[in-house]
C-alpha cells in the first residue's frame, strides 16, 4: 500500500518526519535517497518547495543567481540563512501534515535549520545536518559535479565554494546550541549510515 506521496504505509507504526538539512554539494541528496530506501520513507526535497515559494528572500536564489556571485561570501552566506527562514513556516507547517499522516518522510534540503527543533520536541521528528569541514574539498566537490559551477569565472567559483563553506559552518554552530546531530560529509560510503546513528 502507498501513502499519498507514493511511500509505503506502515500499519500500526505512528507518522514520523526525519530532515536532513546542509549546505549544497555535501551529499545529502544521495545520502537521503538510500536512507529513504531503507526506512521506506517518502522523500521531499526542501528544493521543490523553495520553488513553489513566493516569499523574495527565497525567490532570489531561483534566477539570475549568477549575478549573485559578485558579492561577498559572509553577505551571500547571511542570505542561505535568510532563505531557512523564509522557508521555516512552511516546513513546520508540513511537519504536522505529514505527522498527520501514516507514512515516515524525510525532507532533504538546504534550508532546514536546527531552530526548527525546539518546535518539534520528541522523537517522531528529528533532525541531522551534515558538513563538509573543508572549503577545499568543497570547492573540489562543486567543480567535479557541476558544469554550471564549472562556467563561472574563477573567482565566482570560489565565492560559491565559501559561501557553502561558511553556511556550513554556521549550520554547526546552530546544531550545537539547538542540541541536533550533526556528521561530517566524508566519507561518502558511509554517509547513510552514520547519519541513521546519529
Amino acid at each position: 500500500m502507498t501513502g499519498r506521496w507514493g511511500g509505503r504505509y506502515r500499519r500500526g507504526v505512528p507518522a514520523r518526519v526525519y530532515l536532513l538539512g546542509g549546505s549544497s554539494s555535501v551529499g545529502k541528496t544521495t545520502a537521503a535517497a538510500a536512507i529513504a530506501e531503507r526506512l521506506g520513507a517518502v522523500l521531499l526535497q526542501v528544493d521543490n518547495i523553495a520553488r513553489a515559494a513566493t516569499d523574495p528572500r527565497v525567490r532570489r536564489f531561483e534566477a539570475g543567481v549568477d549575478d549573485l556571485w559578485r558579492l561577498p561570501a559572509a553577505h551571500l552566506c547571511d542570505l542561505l540563512v535568510h532563505k531557512g527562514d523564509a522557508l521555516a513556516a512552511t516546513l513546520h507547517t508540513l511537519i504536522g501534515q505529514c505527522l498527520a499522516g501514516d507514512s515516515v518522510t524525510l525532507v532533504e534540503g538546504e534550508g532546514i535549520h536546527p531552530s526548527l527543533a525546539r518546535h518539534h520536541p520528541g522523537d517522531l521528528v528529528r533532525f541531522a545536518f551534515v558538513l563538509e569541514p573543508e572549503e577545499a574539498v568543497l570547492f573540489r566537490t562543486l567543480a567535479g559535479r557541476s558544469a554550471r559551477f564549472r562556467a563561472l569565472p574563477h573567482g565566482h567559483q570560489h565565492t560559491v565554494a565559501a559561501t557553502n563553506w561558511l553556511y556550513g559552518c554556521w549550520l554547526r554552530q546552530q546544531a550545537e546550541v539547538f542540541g541536533q546531530p550533526w556528521v561530517a560529509s566524508r566519507p561518502w560510503p558511509t554517509l547513510p549510515d552514520r547519519l541513521l546513528q546519529a
